[in-house]
């Protein structure tokens, strides 16, 4: 609509660019969290990210047979990860900096772009259960590896590859609370015997 401006501090982009999406932060309090740790600060109500901000693999393709042209749309894993410049780095930097010194308690967990077993890709997130702040997240692809075979195994590979990025910052952690993921319970079983393991009540009481 016109008017429309992107939220991210020191972007341009407003309405009627050519090109350019307009994406309201999700209503989920889990993603629009990260939406706002990545950006570096509370995104507004209304507030929109443009799509210079997102990768390719961030949208799905849809092509309307009313409109033949092609109209994006965000998968409901996309993270604002592109053009944010100083602030995400400035962030992270200091958030990584308040949790030295200290045994973290890491709250994790994985969303597909789509239910049930046909989802080619997966958003891990990492969430420190102190500071309520993302300390890290990543994005996985069905056959990106040889261990992402099917959609069932991005879960355990986001998940180990978001703790392995935590650690290299240099920070211990004592614990993750994740789901009742088999790949993941038996990667910390097996791989990480040092390391607390909880399942998280909420996804227990609702298998």
């Amino acid at each position: 609509m016109p008017g429309t401006k992107c939220a991210v501090k020191g972007c341009r982009r407003g309405m009627p660019d050519v090109g350019v999406s307009f994406h309201v932060a999700p209503q989920n309090p889990f993603w629009r969290r990260q939406w706002d740790s990545a950006v570096g600060f509370t995104l507004p109500r209304n507030g929109r990210v443009c799509s210079d901000h997102f990768r390719v693999c961030d949208f799905l393709q849809l092509l309307y047979a009313k409109k033949p042209r092609l109209r994006r749309r965000l998968k409901s894993t996309a993270v604002p990860s592109m053009g944010l410049g100083t602030v995400w780095t400035t962030q992270q930097a200091s958030l990584v900096e308040s949790c030295k010194g200290r045994e973290l308690r890491l709250l994790g967990d994985g969303r597909c772009d789509s239910p049930g077993h046909s989802a080619k890709y997966l958003t891990y997130t990492l969430m420190d259960a102190e500071t309520k702040k993302v300390l890290n997240f990543t994005q996985v692809q069905v056959g990106q590896d040889p261990q992402v075979k099917k959609s069932p195994q991005m879960e355990k590979v986001g998940f180990v590859q978001c703790l392995r990025e935590v650690r290299s910052k240099g920070l211990e952690v004592s614990s993750v609370t994740t789901d009742r993921h088999p790949g993941i319970r038996k990667h910390v079983r097996e791989e990480e015997p040092g390391l607390k393991h909880d399942l998280d009540s909420w996804h227990v009481v609702k298998a």
